[in-house]
């Protein structure tokens, strides 16, 4: 899914900006203590409009694509994948499994086996890692929570359906809510 630059997103980091800013002077200290409190405002809202809204830094997302390799708790047993034609669908492979397996497995594999992403930048390389807890799809807007691969912290980032395509947005919130 390839990502462009978001009006909306742009135009929400300017107003949430402009409230602290507008806090920030509204408060009781010295004139000179407001002013020098409002230079990191201004350079959080330039920084987070490049990267985030406008994609004109190195390392902002241009594309997001999703690998779909089913856990193995989700396999039949003996079977080593799962058939994913329209024909036999996974569907009737999943009601193959017993209900204590459909039940405990099902569950834990469609958040780990369905969990993995790869992210790539603007500048051309890209990393991959694991959907995190603290994804959030909604209709409105998604922040999509990934653990990369050899880092301890995991990165975020707002998409806002203006920055994808009709369909995809769409289909990105659907692969969010069953990689939860």
């Amino acid at each position: 899914m390839a990502i462009k630059p978001s009006p909306r997103l742009a135009l929400l980091l300017l107003l949430f900006h402009a409230l602290v800013a507008i806090v920030v002077y509204m408060t009781v200290m010295p004139l000179a203590v407001r002013l020098a409190m409002l230079v990191p405002i201004l350079l959080s809202l330039f920084y987070y409009l490049a990267r985030d809204a406008l994609l004109l830094f190195p390392g902002s997302w241009c594309e997001i694509s999703f690998e779909n390799h089913p856990h193995p708790n989700l396999l039949p047993p003996g079977e080593g994948t799962i058939a994913s034609s329209p024909a036999s669908g996974i569907t009737s492979d999943l009601a193959a499994l017993p209900p204590s397996r459909m039940a405990s497995g099902l569950i834990r594999g469609l958040r780990r086996g369905l969990g993995r992403v790869s992210v790539v930048t603007r500048d051309g390389s890209g990393f991959s890692g694991e959907i995190a807890d603290g994804t959030v799809a909604s209709p409105y807007f998604a922040v999509l929570r990934v653990e990369r691969e050899g880092h301890r912290l995991p990165v975020f980032r707002a998409i806002f359906p203006d920055a994808l395509g009709t369909g995809a947005f769409r289909e990105l919130c659907v692969r969010l809510r069953f990689a939860q």
